[in-house]
């Protein structure tokens, strides 16, 4: 089952408890402020749902992606 987590302009976070895995999507440009939050957001479910499954997959999907800041990626 895939629960949406997050969502802001230009990205979200969704869950998938079957596999157990995070699927991050990128769908067009974000401010700096909006992707560190979803980044930030995501690390902090990351640490929940380790306690709850053990081993978790991350996949990011940046097919539809823009140009990150330099400031952001570091």
């Amino acid at each position: 089952m895939i629960t949406r987590l997050y969502t802001t302009q230009g990205g979200m976070l969704d869950f998938d408890s079957s596999i157990p895995c995070f699927v991050t999507r990128y769908t067009e440009y974000m401010m700096s402020e909006d992707f560190r939050e979803l980044n930030l957001f995501s690390v902090t479910q990351i640490n929940e749902k380790v306690v709850e499954h053990g081993t978790l997959a991350w996949i990011v999907d940046l097919r539809t992606a823009s140009v990150f800041n330099d400031d952001d990626v570091k």
